[in-house]
């Protein structure tokens, strides 16, 4: 079992990464919006206000690490299409003076 692909696939791969590493990344914002605080939770629930955003914060990093993560996989793409096309095209120029 296998598959093929050529050079101008992977770019496009790799901005598919980059698109939805971006829409992850917006949604950092959207969990640090919840205006949660110690104090809003009143004087009896401030340790369980502390902790829910705590737990947002860990939340929204863990989705910013996630995003940076597609970033990476988007650049390691990127360069392995253009390290495919460099390849395709050496083994094409090889394959002329063969020829000739």
């Amino acid at each position: 079992m296998g598959f093929t692909t050529s050079g101008s696939d992977l770019p496009r791969v790799a901005k598919s990464f980059s698109d939805s590493a971006e829409k992850i990344r917006s949604q950092v914002n959207e969990v640090a919006a919840s205006n949660v605080t110690a104090d809003k939770a009143g004087r009896k629930f401030q340790e369980q206000g502390k902790a829910y955003g705590q737990a947002l914060d860990r939340i929204g990093s863990n989705v910013k690490a996630f995003a940076d993560h597609g970033d990476r996989l988007a650049q390691k793409f990127d360069e392995s299409g253009k390290q495919y096309q460099d390849s395709d095209r050496s083994g094409a120029n090889t394959i002329e003076r063969v020829r000739s």
